[in-house]
């Protein structure tokens, strides 16, 4: 039993980091939703639905259903005053948050959506991020070909858009089909591209 004890207190030690970690996580959140949302309180029009979509963005690591609330706020929002840039926009984030909980099929279809405003509004960036989504879908549900094919997509568009940021997450998504394939080599060589 002596031997347990320090086990046990080593697992408290851990425990107690653990829950100080993400309690300081969580709380140096809610400074900045505070202001966004006395912001939102001030403002009309586009500015609400951007900063809604903000807020959302804030929520979204740790409360995916307050994040969805404000997503879908404003992407009513944005339909009500013709807002095409917000309304895309709310679409990609509810179909990002969609496929970080495994709803392919209500993230394909959001993604769809967007990617057809961003195409209206001549938005090559847009577009790129709604082909690495629908590469995302189609990797994590094993479609290799299709997700290869779409990052390849964003990766050109990325390129055109001049968007080094877009180009690494297209590289890294590569790197990770290639992974999930058993392709190591490849795998290795897109990975390292994102640096």
């Amino acid at each position: 039993h002596e031997t347990e004890f320090p086990k046990l207190r080593k697992l408290l030690c851990i425990l107690l980091f653990t829950g100080i970690c993400f309690s300081a996580t969580s709380q140096s959140k809610l400074p900045e939703i505070d202001s966004l949302e006395r912001l939102l309180k001030l403002k009309t029009d586009t500015a609400r639905v951007n900063i809604m979509l903000l807020i959302g963005k804030q929520y979204q690591p740790y409360d995916s259903k307050t994040a969805e609330k404000f997503y879908q706020k404003s992407l009513k929002l944005s339909d009500s005053l013709k807002y095409i840039e917000g309304k895309a926009q709310a679409l990609k984030f509810l179909a990002d948050l969609k496929i970080a909980t495994n709803d392919y099929t209500l993230s394909y279809t959001y993604v769809n959506d967007a990617l057809e405003l961003y195409k209206s509004l001549g938005d090559i960036e847009g577009v790129a991020s709604c082909f690495l989504s629908f590469s995302f879908i189609n990797n994590r549900i094993a479609n290799y070909p299709a997700a290869l094919e779409q990052a390849s997509n964003a990766l050109i568009l990325f390129r055109q858009a001049s968007s080094l940021d877009g180009m690494a997450q297209a590289y890294n998504n590569l790197g990770n089909i290639y992974d999930n394939m058993g392709n190591y080599q490849q795998s290795l060589h897109y990975y390292q591209k994102a640096l």
